[in-house]
């Protein structure tokens, strides 16, 4: 896929995880996590000032502090508890997770990575207009885009998703047999290129097939070396927290030659 940043699942299958399990750790102990924060410059931010994590829907409200090296503490749970951590910070785009007992003793022991949560700045990346043909197994693209920030490495996330018109941020699985998704470096202003979407010598794709049909949709994201998506590990739903959810790009429909 040529000129083409492919944002894959860095975060994938463990909620914006690191990809080095940790060692098993004392029974004793209580379960940590680490929050890592990401500026516009895509560079890591010292300071954890202004991060809240709390559990969803707890009356009164359940918070936990973030320390200064940004380490924060799992809450106890009833053998069959569960909960839903909520990781913000004003202007980044906010991370919901779900864990369970079976996934904390499962961080606990080491079968898990250590959950390191990644905090990405919200896109200003905004699609003016986006437009497309299919020709020789490769998606021609037109895409008008302006940011506030155009000094920067922006982006603009296409999602596909195959005999199914309706494209939604809230029900999306990645990149599966159904779906797929792709961010692409943009610049202010018109962008063109080209992506591959089935196999050809250059590109080992297996997602879309001959008569097909394919939908598209364009959304200004975040571009980091961290990745800018996040896998929940009880919807299964892939989720990208910097996304730019306002977009004036329609769903472009196409039928596979």
């Amino acid at each position: 896929m040529k000129n083409l940043t492919i944002i894959g699942f860095l975060f994938f299958l463990s909620g914006i995880t690191a990809c080095v399990k940790s060692s098993p750790q004392d029974p004793t102990q209580a379960v940590t996590g680490m929050i890592t924060v990401v500026d516009e410059n895509d560079r890591v931010v010292p300071g954890f000032s202004g991060i809240t994590i709390s559990v969803e829907n707890s009356n009164p409200s359940v918070t936990m502090p973030v320390t200064g090296n940004g380490e924060f503490e799992f809450p106890a749970l009833p053998q069959s508890g569960s909960f839903v951590l909520i990781f913000s910070k004003d202007g980044y785009g906010t991370v919901k997770q779900y864990y369970s007992r079976s996934i904390i003793d499962s961080i606990k022991n080491g079968s898990i990575a250590s959950q390191n949560i990644v905090l990405l700045p919200k896109s200003s990346v905004m699609v003016n207009s986006f437009t497309g043909h299919i020709s020789n197994g490769k998606f021609y693209y037109t895409c008008n885009v302006s940011t506030s920030n155009s000094s920067l490495v922006n982006g603009v996330t296409l999602i596909f998703k195959k005999n199914n018109p309706q494209i939604s941020l809230t029900d999306f699985y990645g990149n599966t047999g159904a779906s797929h998704f792709i961010t692409i470096p943009v610049t202010n202003g018109v962008n063109s290129d080209s992506i591959c979407i089935n196999r050809t010598v250059e590109c080992n794709c297996d997602f879309i097939n001959s008569g097909d049909n394919l939908s598209i949709k364009a959304y200004g994201n975040t571009i980091s070396k961290f990745g800018n998506c996040y896998f929940n590990m009880h919807s299964k739903n892939l989720f990208f927290p910097g996304i730019n959810e306002n977009t004036n790009s329609g769903t472009l429909s196409f039928i596979i030659p």
